[in-house]
């Protein structure tokens, strides 16, 4: 009754003030709370973190927020799905990976996909590997598909060309996309290799990389068949592996095997044949039937059994000047090298009593 009075004694004045102040505030709530909503629905929940998000040919924007949610990168599948149609950017979504930091908002989100900014792919690319690893590691990291860039490696005959080296691809681009880069990069670098074995080499005339380039001889007078003989017998010295510094007197064994028309005799190659790199070959290993098992086939196998580095190709093209014919394993990450077969085998027989002591 008291509160009654009060407020039917006051002016009319104080009145009006007091209900504008009411309903000041009812409407500020009620404009208030939505908005705090929204500002919440669009912040980055605790869950988010610093990674990427992957647009894959073909995909559809709802595949890509749901994987957004299922990452913990955003807290509402429906809210991330308005955005990208009232902007427009679902229906032009590009092919790429988008950089998500860990704090972005929803909306922060729908702008990095919108503007289409790719990250690139750094994919490191080992000296010696074969295409078929090489295609592994490209489909693993998202660059392109291992059977599609296989099958673009074989029908380029491009096995030996793939140059070894840290690469920034695009994600999803094409395997001849792809393969075209490297075989660019070996271009260059067989060029490199050339001008800087100058002493060794005349007369050679490059092409632009198509994987047939041009033959090269030797300052000795010996005619080197093909640029594919020499990145051959450089993947088979890049395998050997051993001390850098070893690489020209390896390559001379093969060299000078080769000018004697003796076997090769390289277990990279039997590995090769029997689809698997062994740690230790065994006799029977020795028998595979293939035209890469040179324990077997005289001269170079068909072609090469890896991606050598510049060095393996330097080594080919400018071997050491040494009588060596042969070469066994030092324990020591290197190799013991000797003229004669009756000194080898005191080497070999020397190495197999360190590893069974």
């Amino acid at each position: 009754m008291n509160r009654w009075r009060i407020i039917v004694g006051r002016s009319p004045a104080a009145f009006m003030a007091s209900a504008v102040t009411l309903l000041a505030g009812a409407v500020g709530a009620a404009v208030l709370a939505p908005a705090l909503f929204l500002a919440w629905l669009n912040g980055a929940p605790a869950t988010s973190r610093d990674g990427a998000v992957s647009v894959p040919p073909g995909a559809a924007a709802g595949a890509i927020v749901r994987r957004l949610a299922e990452d913990g990168q955003v807290r509402s599948e429906r809210w991330v799905r308005f955005l990208l149609r009232v902007t427009g950017a679902g229906r032009r979504l590009r092919v790429g990976l988008y950089p998500v930091a860990k704090g972005d908002s929803a909306w922060g989100l729908v702008r990095t996909l919108a503007r289409g900014k790719s990250l690139t792919v750094r994919v490191t690319v080992p000296e010696g590997w074969p295409a078929a690893r090489i295609g592994e590691r490209l489909e693993a990291q998202g660059v392109c598909g291992k059977d599609a860039f296989l099958t673009v490696v074989s029908s380029a005959a491009a096995e030996g060309f793939l140059f070894p080296d840290t690469y920034e691809f695009d994600p999803f681009i094409s395997a001849e996309r792809a393969a075209n880069l490297m075989l660019a990069h070996f271009g260059r670098s067989w060029r490199e290799a050339v001008e800087s074995s100058s002493e060794s080499l005349r007369g050679v005339e490059l092409s632009t990389v198509s994987v047939r380039l041009d033959r090269v001889r030797l300052a000795d007078g010996r005619r080197w068949w093909s640029a594919r003989d020499v990145v051959t017998l450089a993947s088979i010295v890049e395998r050997e592996g051993g001390r850098p510094e070893e690489r020209p007197l390896i390559a001379a064994v093969y060299h000078n095997r080769l000018k004697k028309r003796m076997h090769m005799d390289a277990d990279p190659t039997v590995q090769y044949a029997l689809g698997e790199w062994k740690g230790r070959l065994l006799y029977r290993d020795l028998e595979v039937d293939s035209p890469y098992n040179t324990y077997k086939v005289y001269g170079l196998p068909p072609g090469p059994i890896g991606n050598p580095g510049l060095e393996a190709i330097r080594a080919v093209l400018k071997p050491a000047k040494s009588p060596a014919l042969y070469f066994v394993a030092d324990d020591a990450g290197g190799h013991v090298f000797s003229v004669n077969f009756s000194e080898h085998l005191r080497n070999v027989r020397a190495h197999r009593r360190r590893r069974s002591s």
